[in-house]
């Protein structure tokens, strides 16, 4: 499985830290509602997991976009 840091540093490669590349992806998902509502429905505790599925991950893809890297 993903974990969230893998995710967020795919997204964003150049931020200063794991730490803040995780918070600009959760940032990125809480501004798109429907996904955000998703993820928590198919996993009322993602806001506290280290590692995403990859159904969550392909579900982030498709809301944010494939990631560059």
């Amino acid at each position: 499985m993903p974990t969230r840091v893998k995710v967020a540093r795919d997204y964003y490669p150049a931020a200063s830290s794991d730490r803040n590349a995780v918070r600009k992806l959760r940032a990125d998902i809480l501004r798109c509602r429907e996904l955000y509502e998703k993820l928590l429905k198919s996993n009322p505790h993602f806001d506290k997991c280290k590692h995403i599925t990859y159904r969550e991950q392909r579900m982030i893809w498709d809301y944010l976009g494939e990631p560059d890297g």
